[in-house]
């Protein structure tokens, strides 16, 4: 896999780098970098990676000559209008997987406006964090698959109830005790522990309004 992570060394960025040498150990890792100062950073920070100090221009115009050898390009400016003008030319050019990492969620319409699908949002999941810790009762959405049909969902109660059995193998259940341990396929949730389900989404949907109904 060849990979180039545009202005790697913004937070976003060296966390995308990082990930994507543990995803893809052997595979040719190349940073484009506008500075002077934070390519030589990026040759220090990642030696085993290809470093190119180049602008957004230069960028897209290597983007088209080398265009068949690439396989993804991640685009972790700290400006969503220059990422998007990066993808954008990556499409075109018929690169196979180009992900950006968003800035601002409010731009998220934009980029799938523009063809984009595939992208990362960093702050999604604030809500549910919050939720998570924070929400006495209710159920809390934690996981949704890229193509929308598993997801992982929470059920707070303020009351102890026993969990109906499921179908084998239609959906996996999970319960957070108070002690901080947790139990596969409990027989019983009790007041303020946790319910995690995860599943296809009708079923998952579908068990916790049964739960919720008794």
């Amino acid at each position: 896999m060849r990979t180039i992570v545009f202005s790697g060394l913004t937070h976003a960025g060296y966390l995308a780098v990082k990930a994507m040498r543990e995803i893809d150990p052997n595979g040719k890792l190349i940073i484009v970098e506008p500075t002077d100062e934070k390519s030589e950073v990026a040759k220090k920070q990642f030696p085993w990676a290809e470093v190119l100090k180049q602008g957004i221009d230069e960028s897209i115009k290597y983007l088209m000559e080398n265009s068949e050898v690439i396989d993804v390009v991640i685009a972790c400016l700290d400006s969503d209008a220059v990422n998007y003008r990066f993808c954008k030319a990556a499409i075109e050019v018929g690169i196979p997987l180009v992900i950006p990492i968003l800035n601002n969620p409010l731009n998220k319409p934009l980029f799938h406006r523009g063809g984009i699908k595939t992208l990362i949002d960093p702050f999604s999941t604030i809500e549910f964090r919050l939720n998570e810790i924070l929400k006495p009762s209710g159920v809390i959405p934690l996981y949704e698959s890229l193509n929308g049909k598993i997801v992982l969902l929470a059920y707070k109660s303020t009351v102890s109830f026993k969990p109906k059995t499921l179908k084998k193998d239609s959906a996996t259940l999970l319960v957070s005790k108070m002690n901080g341990s947790a139990t596969r396929r409990p027989k019983s949730v009790g007041k303020g522990e946790t319910l995690y389900v995860l599943g296809e989404r009708e079923t998952v949907k579908k068990y916790l309004e049964d739960v919720k109904a008794d």
